[in-house]
């Protein structure tokens, strides 16, 4: 017979870990995309790549990054309405722990 285990998702409210994979997945894209443009430098400064392709190539990257960045800002800014209430109970219980 196996018993059903719960893992760690129980303990967090609804959304957090939503939230924490959408937060990765945005630095990821953004790191990535930090690449792109300095490998698209180099293919410039190389020679590789023509002006006017690299400028259209540049200004699609830096757009694509800052709507990344927004997103990351909104992410960060998501916020589970349990956690207020869960963060006033941690804190309560740590002030009666202390008086122990």
């Amino acid at each position: 017979m196996r018993l059903k285990t719960l893992g760690a998702r129980h303990l967090w409210p609804t959304g957090t870990f939503g939230q924490h994979t959408r937060a990765a997945t945005l630095a990821k894209r953004k790191s990535e995309l930090v690449e792109k443009l300095e490998r698209l430098l180099n293919a410039y400064l190389a020679g590789t790549v023509d002006d006017d392709a690299f400028k259209a190539k540049t200004a699609q990257l830096k757009a694509d990054t800052a709507r990344v960045t927004e997103e990351e800002i909104d992410a960060e800014s998501d916020m589970a309405p349990s956690w207020g209430k869960t963060m006033l109970a941690v804190f309560a219980w740590s002030q009666k722990a202390a008086k122990i």
